[in-house]
C-alpha cells in the first residue's frame, strides 16, 4: 500500500506517527519500502515474509481473544471496526494461507554463509 492509502485507513493517526511506525517496522524487517516516485519521494509498503508470519500470530491472538475474552468485555471496550478487520483477515488467510519457509532454504536464499559453525547472513 502507499502511505496515503495507509493514512486513509487509519483515521486519526498523525502522518508523523504513521511514518515513524512504518520506519520501525521496516527496521525490524516486517515491511519493505519501495519508492515509485523520486520527485516528490513516494513509497509503497509491502509485508515481508516475516511480516506475513507475524500477521498469522496476531490473527491467532485476535481469534483467541474473540473466543475467550470477547463475551466478558463491556460494550464500551469492543471495537466493531477491529472485529470487522479481524474477520476479513481470517477469511483472507483461509483463501490464501501463509506458506512456511524452511529455515535452511530461507538462509540459502538470503546468501548466508557459515562462520564458526553457525549460519550468518551475508551483509
Amino acid at each position: 500500500m502507499r502511505f496515503q492509502d495507509l493514512q486513509e485507513r487509519l483515521p486519526g493517526m498523525a502522518p508523523n506517527v504513521l511514518s515513524d511506525r512504518l520506519k520501525t517496522l521496516e527496521e525490524h524487517g516486517l515491511v519493505r519500502r519501495e519508492f515509485y516516485s523520486d520527485h516528490p519521494p513516494r513509497a509503497a509498503y509491502t509485508l515481508t515474509d516475516a511480516g506475513q508470519e507475524l500477521g498469522v500470530v496476531v490473527l491467532a491472538l485476535g481469534r483467541w481473544g474473540l473466543r475467550h475474552v470477547s463475551g466478558k468485555l463491556s460494550r464500551g471496550l469492543q471495537h466493531d471496526e477491529c472485529f470487522r478487520h479481524l474477520n476479513q483477515a481470517s477469511e483472507a488467510l483461509m483463501r490464501r494461507p501463509v506458506q512456511r519457509v524452511k529455515a535452511a532454504a530461507k538462509s540459502a536464499a538470503k546468501g548466508s554463509r557459515k562462520v564458526g559453525g553457525k549460519a550468518r547472513a551475508a551483509i
